[in-house]
């Protein structure tokens, strides 16, 4: 599958190389998966999404006069995790997962072009999977197995952890 992140980081620079994020993030990821059930087989075509919110500590170094190295961690509060499928019969089914935390590391480096405008590459991590996920009416819980082979009993999670990469623009309030 592939995914998409989009968001708006707030970041203060403190005294002592010390700094504090706070974002608004949306995750979205699109995937293709084969089902079985019973004696039916056949192809999910799945569109999850997740809203989430950092709270994320760190630092930062001066490398040259414009150039800024930083690093931070912290936890995510997560809301609003839901999954859509589209099965191939035709049928849509809309899916929904509690509220919960994950986890955010990032490295980054920010060039300044001017005093209040720059440019930010930053890789960052994150650890975000949510709780078993139901249908949003009947609330019945989702089973690992009705999308594997395996007959797995366990409850099917929307999982959005992994690392990536993004070149962002900056603005600076000073």
């Amino acid at each position: 599958g592939s995914q998409l992140n989009a968001g708006l980081w707030l970041r203060y620079y403190l005294p002592y190389h010390l700094l504090a994020e706070v974002g608004y993030g949306t995750l979205y990821h699109k995937a293709e998966s084969t089902f079985a059930q019973g004696i039916f087989e056949g192809k999910v075509t799945s569109d999850s999404l997740v809203m989430e919110v950092p709270f994320l500590v760190g630092g930062y170094l001066t490398v040259a006069e414009r150039l800024y190295l930083r690093g931070a961690v912290g936890p995510a509060m997560f809301f609003f995790a839901r999954s859509f499928w589209d099965i191939e019969s035709g049928a849509i089914s809309d899916f929904k997962a509690d509220n919960g935390y994950g986890f955010h590391a990032l490295v980054g480096a920010t060039y300044l072009l001017a005093d209040s405008f720059g440019l930010d590459l930053e890789a960052r991590w994150r650890q975000l999977e949510t709780g078993s996920l139901r249908e949003t009416e009947s609330g019945q819980v989702v089973k690992s197995g009705f999308l594997r082979h395996d007959g797995s009993d366990e409850t099917y999670r929307l999982d959005f952890s992994g690392l990536s990469v993004s070149l962002n623009l900056c603005v600076f309030f000073m």
